[in-house]
């Protein structure tokens, strides 16, 4: 008889004297899949052996369970009886003995099955997490994700920086969305702004308005962090103001190009602003902020960059993520940003960016999210170095033309851009002369490159 080659809810065992081993195996499936199936008596592939089950093999197996797992689960345990042609006959224990009280040893498996919510489960003080048919011992980031995972919120245990804080501006955003307080008092208790030992917590500090975290919103004059940078500092203010300066930055930055085609006009915008929106709000609720490290935006002169720290939640898969099935970092965080405004499309708008960009703007570890979304066009604040300075009107608009068509030819350029022809010939000279624009091919089926500025 097989019952099943070992995966991610299903563990074999040959004897009882791996119950240690077991314990192990049971807290990894816990962390992973809350619920789970161990046999003794069978090997890895599930074919069933048997093993000798005396009277208290069970209760030995339940007692090393009760005793090395933490918080305590209580699984349920059946044995069973190998019969001659190698099937499972269920066997209770109290009637397996004869009439003058002697207990009869037999070959048979001993099924446990259990379940538990209580994320993290140890095993003699250990954490691991089920991988395949493998026990993996957690990082210490999986394992604040863990907790997360189990109902424990850090950012409201976790006492704040500081401990003198007000909360003015999170009141006129409560007032400004319809959630009204009487006193700042009633509002930081119904927030559960404090701890366990009456401290303001993590989460206090976030809204308050003294937050001590400094969110960077930074251009730079080119496409990677090499360039000079222009840094915006928009925080040591309530993260919901912060997040909204950011958003405002970003509309800043957000420029329109207009094009004429036929008898239509089309307006374009340097990146969308639905997928911006969605992909910063989401790193903002999402960062595991016990690692103190904001989430930060960077705008480059051809894309920009949006950086989460803390990666997913722990059993949040990639497909998962991808297909919309939010469960925030920091639940308490996610309501609060609903509750003004900022949340009701950061339930887990994942989507609003796939759509526009695809998934391969997302870059996923277990430290970041990192989101990387290009531009339309070259934007006029990318032609603010010292030889973008000295282009004229024509030639940025002939760079760009060619840097979003590498196919284009003259006559297609001077078209599409209403510009006389011999003046994008010589707008092209003069990009070829500055270094801004190269041929790469033959004449006929070559194609334009466009440096960076």
């Amino acid at each position: 008889m097989n019952l099943g080659k070992e995966n991610e809810i299903l563990e074999h065992k040959l004897t009882t004297s791996e119950k240690d081993d077991a314990c192990d195996d049971v807290a990894a499936i816990l962390n992973k899949h809350k619920k789970g199936t161990l046999y003794f008596g069978t090997k890895s592939n599930g074919d069933v052996v048997g093993q000798t089950i005396g009277l208290d093999s069970g209760r030995t197996v339940a007692q090393s369970i009760s005793a090395h797992i933490e918080p305590k689960i209580f699984p349920t345990i059946e044995t069973f009886r190998v019969d001659s042609n190698g099937g499972l006959v269920k066997v209770d224990l109290d009637d397996s003995k004869f009439s003058d009280g002697t207990f009869v040893p037999f070959n048979g498996v001993i099924k446990l099955s259990f379940s538990g919510t209580q994320i993290p489960y140890s095993s003699f003080g250990r954490y691991f997490k089920r991988v395949d048919d493998q026990d993996k011992q957690v990082s210490m980031v999986e394992l604040r994700k863990m907790f997360a995972e189990g109902g424990y919120e850090p950012i409201l245990e976790v006492k704040a920086e500081k401990q003198t804080l007000t909360f003015n501006s999170l009141a006129r955003e409560f007032e400004a969305h319809g959630h009204h307080y009487p006193d700042i008092s009633t509002l930081e208790k119904n927030m559960d702004f404090r701890n366990e030992d009456g401290d303001y917590n993590l989460f206090a500090d976030l809204l308050s308005d003294q937050c001590p975290f400094s969110i960077k919103a930074v251009r730079f004059e080119g496409n990677d962090k090499s360039a000079l940078p222009h840094n915006n500092e928009l925080g040591r203010r309530s993260l919901i103001d912060a997040a909204n300066a950011v958003l405002g930055f970003a509309q800043t930055l957000n420029e329109t190009k207009t094009t004429e085609v036929g008898m239509k006009r089309a307006t374009t915008k340097l990146f969308d602003d639905m997928a911006f929106r969605e992909a910063w709000l989401n790193a903002v609720v999402h960062t595991n902020w016990l690692e103190r490290t904001p989430p930060a935006v960077y705008f480059f002169n051809d894309h920009l960059e949006i950086v989460s720290h803390g990666g997913l939640p722990y059993s949040l898969s990639v497909e998962e993520f991808f297909s919309n099935t939010s469960k925030p970092v920091n639940q308490s965080l996610f309501d609060v940003f609903n509750w003004v405004g900022l949340g009701d499309q950061t339930g887990h708008g994942v989507s609003k960016v796939t759509e526009k960009y695809g998934k391969d703007v997302f870059e996923i570890s277990e430290s970041f999210v990192h989101v990387r979304i290009p531009y339309a066009f070259i934007p006029d604040f990318a032609f603010a170095s010292s030889v973008g300075e000295r282009l004229s009107p024509i030639q940025k608009e002939v760079l760009r033309a060619f840097s979003a068509n590498q196919n284009a030819t003259a006559e297609e350029v001077s078209a599409s851009l209403k510009i006389n022809y011999n003046s994008v010939v010589k707008a092209i000279q003069k990009l070829k002369s500055a270094g801004l624009l190269s041929r790469e091919g033959s004449k006929k089926n070559g194609v334009w490159l466009v440096k960076s500025i």
